[in-house]
């Protein structure tokens, strides 16, 4: 019995490590990689710059918010995200974002927030593409965290995508549910917050308060830890 147990053993050994050396495909840059959790490659993993700590903020109407990112927006993950953005499929980017929903979890539960609430996109843009990354971002902090995604903010201007056009600001209106809730904003990549700003304005006069940022992204200038969200 005790060779058998020994046997199993070993041939569940072999077997991670062969699944370790068998052929994988980079979540970020698409080509074949050696297997990794992360299911990265090593020149992707090179190119990004982690940040998964809640020491920056964003200064919001009512005053400055911890700010959450994964990592700055730069190399393959920018690449990665205007694919995501205008690809014809959904992201994937596996076990890359684990240590950012971790620390997001944490920050939530010190945060106490009752909710994630996912930067909502243009209704046109959403019928077209038929996802939209900030709601895959909030579903897997929300799945991290055990907080629920709740539908709070919609999106009504028709102008064109900022990522397009940066003179455009987004308007949104809150919906859903109205007695108030303490959330957490989730959007992909975060500037100079302006996108937050206004999202944030439209929850608080709701009766909803924002105490919690977090994004895939920080494209902002230099490593200022807290960063002004009004408009230049």
């Amino acid at each position: 019995m005790g060779k058998r147990v020994t046997m199993v053993v070993d041939w569940l050994g072999a077997g991670a490590r062969l699944w370790r050396w068998a052929p994988s495909v980079c979540a970020l840059c698409g080509q074949s990689c050696r297997r990794t959790p992360a299911r990265c490659c090593d020149a992707c993993r090179v190119g990004l710059t982690a940040r998964h700590d809640t020491g920056r903020s964003v200064r919001l109407d009512h005053g400055a918010v911890p700010a959450c990112f994964a990592f700055r927006y730069a190399g393959p993950l920018a690449d990665w995200l205007v694919e995501a953005k205008f690809g014809r499929a959904p992201p994937s980017p596996g076990e890359i974002l684990t240590p950012w929903a971790t620390a997001s979890s944490n920050a939530a539960a010190t945060a106490s927030i009752d909710a994630w609430v996912a930067i909502p996109p243009q209704l046109d843009r959403l019928r077209s593409r038929g996802w939209h990354v900030p709601d895959l971002l909030a579903g897997r902090l929300g799945k991290a965290s055990g907080h629920p995604v709740e539908r709070l903010l919609v999106r009504t201007d028709r102008g064109a995508p900022r990522s397009r056009d940066h003179g455009v600001l987004p308007h949104f209106a809150a919906a859903g549910r109205r007695d108030g809730r303490r959330v957490a904003l989730v959007d992909d990549v975060v500037t100079r917050g302006e996108t937050m700003r206004l999202a944030a304005a439209a929850l608080t006069r709701a009766g909803h308060e924002v105490v919690l940022l977090a994004a895939l992204a920080d494209a902002g200038r230099g490593d200022d830890s807290c960063r002004s969200a009004e408009p230049a």
